[in-house]
């Protein structure tokens, strides 16, 4: 096999993960499994990995996921999770910008205002 035939089979295999996984979340309980079997981290590095489509899907699933609040807490808490996705925010890509835009909105709704202050005092 080519290289650029092992390249376009990984893209492919990636892109059809982050897709049914993507679907998969919209139920509260593969989210809540997703916190129990500790898979966030690994959503987290993806959308460090892939290439935008599967990015844009990997942030989609990860918006879809901040709605859970201890996941949006876990997520908080990652200064250096925010502050890819802050840069994230300045890309030309408008579908992920759009994601981006969403867990950051996800992850400041229904704290406190102190809290809120803590929040962008790390980011």
């Amino acid at each position: 096999m080519k290289l650029y035939e092992v390249c376009y089979t990984n893209f492919l295999q990636c892109f059809s993960i982050a897709y049914y996984f993507q679907a998969l979340v919209q139920h509260d309980q593969i989210k809540s499994e997703i916190l129990k079997q500790n898979a966030l981290p690994l959503l987290v590095s993806s959308c460090q990995h892939f290439s935008d489509r599967s990015k844009r899907l990997v942030l989609d699933t990860l918006g879809s996921i901040t709605f859970d609040e201890e996941a949006a807490r876990v997520l908080r808490d990652n200064t250096e999770f925010i502050k890819s996705i802050e840069d994230m925010q300045k890309t030309s890509d408008d579908g992920i910008k759009k994601a981006a835009d969403k867990i950051l909105w996800n992850l400041i709704k229904g704290i406190t205002t102190n809290e809120k202050q803590n929040f962008y005092f790390y980011v």
